[in-house]
């Protein structure tokens, strides 16, 4: 069994069908993920059926990546001092954007996808361990360029993410007395709300 079909096994995405679609379609990808999904799935059915797949209600990032989650965190039971990465990255689907429903713009209007803001795991040694969370989010359209107001409570602000990430970080490092946790982030997560709750 190889490692990923090991942190697959326990995958629930609430109908065993899919449970076993998953594993296998999560596997083709894994094994070449370098390549676009019809190549790595190695002919039109099993692209098909991994397109199928992705179509499904019950398949969500949270639940495709909860069991990795969770042997991630049995990882960092194995270190003594485990670094917590945060940050944001854009995933650009311009040239998609009338295949692809419930996009939002980027850093233009012109610029159409999502955003995606990882909690990345690794070892000061640089062994990278996995993701601890992920949250993805759409901007409205139209809304680059308005006011926002400065007074507006942090969760109507995209930079409730870094508070959102360090708050979940502290809770698992109440499950891992033995792991000093390390969160870490770039200027933009350089925010008075982060400040305020890091001392609670």
């Amino acid at each position: 069994m190889s490692v990923l079909a090991e942190e697959l096994a326990t995958i629930d995405l609430g109908d065993q069908r899919l449970n076993r679609r998953a594993r296998r379609v999560l596997e083709q990808l894994g094994a070449k993920p370098t390549v676009s999904i019809p190549t790595a799935c190695g002919g039109w059915g099993e692209t098909r059926a991994a397109y199928r797949l992705f179509d499904q209600d019950g398949v969500t990032a949270e639940r495709v990546l909860a069991p990795h989650i969770a042997c991630t965190e049995a990882r960092l039971r194995e270190h003594p001092r485990v670094l917590c990465i945060q940050d944001t990255t854009e995933l650009d689907f311009t040239t998609k954007k009338t295949l692809i429903p419930d996009l939002g713009p980027l850093n233009y209007e012109n610029r159409w996808g999502m955003y995606l803001h990882p909690t990345l795991a690794v070892t000061p040694q640089r062994v990278p361990l996995g993701l601890l969370d992920l949250h993805t989010w759409v901007r409205e359209p139209g809304s680059l360029g308005q006011d926002k107001g400065a007074h507006r409570p942090l969760e109507k602000k995209e930079s409730a993410r870094w508070v959102d990430g360090f708050a979940r970080v502290n809770e698992l490092a109440e499950r891992l007395p033995d792991t000093r946790l390390t969160y870490i982030a770039d200027r933009e997560g350089d925010l008075y709300e982060l400040f305020v709750e890091a001392p609670c």
